[in-house]
């Protein structure tokens, strides 16, 4: 009785599978943002009013093109306002939480 080689090759696959199938396990522990909720929310914002995400959800990215070099004026002039700080305080108190130490969050 001879068998066909592709169920053989489907048979031999099978019992490979389980030994690729092992869950990885990644220990998230040891990792620390060096962002507030806050902040993170307050850069988002004005990553969109800048026009960086419009420029950066088409599928491909003129990054020395005019259009995009002027939307990331605007961004790092946003990140760098005090009006940048404000609104992470802003955002902090409406969502319950503390507002951190801002001394110098406005940089990059």
């Amino acid at each position: 009785m001879k068998l066909h080689p592709l169920i053989v090759l489907a048979a031999l696959a099978s019992s490979l599978a389980p030994a690729f199938a092992e869950e990885q396990i990644f220990d998230s522990s040891q990792w620390r943002s060096t962002k507030s909720r806050a902040e993170v929310i307050a850069d988002l914002e004005i990553y969109r009013a800048s026009g960086l995400a419009e420029l950066e959800s088409r599928d491909s990215v003129d990054f020395p093109g005019d259009r995009y070099a002027q939307a990331r004026q605007r961004y790092l002039a946003l990140r760098h306002s005090p009006s940048f700080d404000s609104r992470v305080v802003e955002i902090a108190r409406m969502r319950g939480e503390a507002p951190q130490n801002l001394a110098g969050t406005s940089r990059p």
